[in-house]
């Protein structure tokens, strides 16, 4: 009897070690699948990139230097503010692409600045410019078109490759650049949710890993949150190792700029998008007029005076009309406040500070 009992003894552990990892397997999976809805159903997740832009406005492009553009039709509520992209990818309306000849047509590029974030569409400083200049307009044959091409996130080199690809076709007359100091590097929070998308390679030549990293990222709501913000922790840690501790005090908001502009490989890109964009001009008979818009913060005391004019002298040296608006909004004495389309956002303006920049925009274009 007592040998029956012991040789029952280890199939009965085995047995109960089984269940216990049966259970535990099942335990993970539920709990998985619970925290996957409790992101994809839940504002956890961050909705900014995740939700608003890369479902419903951005979509991923072929071409390696864009990485994504808008999505033609797309729609979507933002901070109570409609935002439409027509069907030929810009917050617009429907434009003809052959130009017809009573038209002086301006395209602008931009980032988000220039796409109108937290404003409606009409009230962007491109649209405010197009009906400024039709209004000032004394030759009742020539009619202007002022077509936004601003896209979140983009830089200075996406907007160039922006303009050669798409741009062109539409034979613009004039192309204004919206400058923001971020424009120098991939400062952008839509590019890092791209990258991550894709697990941080391009589609082409992708490993078996990568591809299996990639097809997980697209699909879970949860991995893409664990890596996206892992990736942002790093990219702060390395912001606060290049900060300048005795003017730390002094940045608000956060000094990304002069960290960026201290990096010599960025200014290099930069130089080079100038000289690609004056390039491009020449080739294809347009002016370029560049537009530097200020940081919405402390006008009195400003912080990064320096970093305007080194963007000044940089596009004058590549042969590009600048415009700094960072004295029209001082000469106004009013508090940075005043143009902030919220009080925690010190980069894109409300309608008032649209409606400034477009009147300053106006008034340099009819004085060339």
């Amino acid at each position: 009897m007592i040998s029956i009992v012991e040789n029952k003894q280890p199939d009965e552990k085995r047995f109960g070690l089984k269940s216990c990892f049966f259970l535990s397997f099942v335990s993970i999976i539920l709990g998985l699948i619970l925290a996957e809805l409790a992101v994809k159903y839940s504002e956890v997740n961050d909705h900014f990139t995740r939700r608003i832009f890369s479902k419903n406005l951005l979509r991923a492009s072929d071409n390696p230097i864009l990485v994504y553009e808008n999505k033609p039709g797309g729609y979507s509520t933002i901070d109570g503010v409609e935002n439409r992209i027509n069907l030929q990818g810009f917050r617009d309306r429907e434009y003809n692409m052959i130009k017809p000849q009573d038209i002086f047509r301006i395209i602008v590029l931009g980032d988000s600045i220039t796409y109108g974030l937290g404003v409606s569409w009409d009230e962007t400083y491109p649209k405010i410019i197009e009906q400024l200049l039709n209004k000032r307009s004394t030759d009742s044959d020539q009619r202007y078109e002022v077509i936004n091409f601003g896209v979140n996130g983009y830089n200075t080199v996406q907007e160039v490759e922006h303009l050669r690809i798409n741009g062109v076709k539409y034979d613009p007359d004039m192309v204004l650049v919206g400058y923001n100091l971020n424009d120098v590097g991939n400062y952008s929070r839509e590019m890092p949710y791209f990258n991550t998308w894709r697990n941080k390679s391009w589609r082409f030549e992708e490993t078996l890993k990568e591809q299996f990293v990639s097809f997980i990222l697209q699909h879970s709501e949860l991995a893409f949150m664990i890596k996206y913000r892992t990736l942002q922790v790093r990219l702060n840690h390395w912001l606060a190792s290049k900060k300048e501790t005795d003017e730390l005090k002094k940045a608000r908001p956060i000094d990304y700029f002069r960290v960026t502009y201290s990096i010599p490989t960025e200014l290099v890109h930069l130089r080079q998008a100038f000289i690609d964009l004056h390039q491009i001009g020449q080739n294809h008979n347009f002016s370029v007029l560049l537009i530097i818009f200020p940081i919405l913060c402390d006008f009195e005391n400003y912080f990064w005076a320096n970093l305007h004019q080194k963007v000044v002298e940089l596009s004058k040296s590549c042969n590009l009309r600048v415009l700094d608006l960072l004295p029209i909004f001082q000469s106004t004495g009013l508090p940075a406040a005043s143009f902030q389309r919220r009080s925690d956002d010190f980069d894109h303006p409300n309608p008032a500070g649209h409606r400034l920049a477009a009147n300053a925009v106006t008034g340099a274009i009819t004085s060339l």
